[in-house]
């Protein structure tokens, strides 16, 4: 598999400017990696809270959905 700066050196953009890209396209990778995980984490929370609350109804025998 080929790095992005051999990607872009081949599509006949200068070396430094390949180093700049490729720089700025990892951070962009990596700044959505972070987020897409952030994400998936707070959503797992809420998940268990909604279930908490759910578990809660059916206790007390509300069994309705809202």
């Amino acid at each position: 598999m080929s790095t992005i700066a051999e990607v872009l050196q081949r599509e006949g953009i200068e070396e430094k400017e390949t180093i700049r890209l490729a720089a700025c396209i990892e951070n962009d990778r990596r700044e959505g990696i972070k987020k897409g995980l952030a994400d998936a984490m707070e959503r797992g929370r809420l998940r268990k809270k909604v279930e908490e609350g759910i578990n809660y109804r059916d206790r007390r025998g509300d069994n309705r959905r809202d």
